[in-house]
């Protein structure tokens, strides 16, 4: 599955999966950035050491804004693959961010998602000097995507843990990057899923 980020897919050979929780951004285990993305088979590792926490469980996230950010970036994601048009993502990511998602979503299209890329926020850490929060979460790397939107058919599925870089503009928090978050687990997590 290409997952991004940050943008995520759900879809695609075990060759072209890495991208969707690849780092796309500059510097490793950095979910931000505005270098172009990566080509998929690279994936750099996220940070191991988080700053302070300010909600530490998928509960205590669920209430903050960038939560609500990272869910509105998993739907914009869906509709990006959907209809091959990344403008649908444009308030919900950074320009840096949609760069990376037009790629991304691009190694998904062809292929229908019934819903937003199913995602559960699990930790959200302090900003960053820079402002940038660090978002945990796991996602449905692939299995969620079907062929097609006749086509209900789809992949093994598989969760995996990321880091989200989030950024607060204009009193807006947009996602700009994802990672892979290797450790940090999603056992006994519940990913619930949403269609459109």
């Amino acid at each position: 599955m290409p997952l991004l980020l940050l943008a995520a897919g759900c879809s695609g050979d075990e060759s072209t999966r890495t991208g969707a929780a690849s780092s796309v951004s500059s510097g490793a285990g950095d979910p931000s950035g505005s270098a172009a993305p990566e080509k998929s088979g690279s994936v750099e590792q996220a940070p191991t050491k988080h700053p302070k926490m300010v909600a530490t469980t998928p509960a205590q996230a669920r209430s903050r804004p960038e939560t609500a950010a990272v869910n509105a970036w998993a739907e914009a994601f869906g509709k990006v693959v959907n209809t091959g048009d990344v403008d649908a993502a444009r308030g919900a990511m950074t320009p840096g961010g949609l760069d990376r998602m037009d790629h991304y979503a691009g190694l998904d299209r062809g292929r229908w998602f019934p819903g937003p890329l199913p995602v559960t926020v699990t930790s959200v850490a302090a900003p960053k000097e820079d402002g940038m929060r660090l978002v945990q979460a796991c996602i449905w790397k692939s299995g969620w995507s079907q062929a097609s939107e006749t086509d209900p058919s789809i992949e093994p599925r598989e969760i995996a843990p990321v880091v989200i870089g989030i950024v607060e503009h204009d009193s807006t928090w947009l996602v700009d990057g994802m990672a892979d978050d290797p450790d940090s687990t999603c056992a006994g997590v519940e990913i619930p899923t949403r269609h459109w």
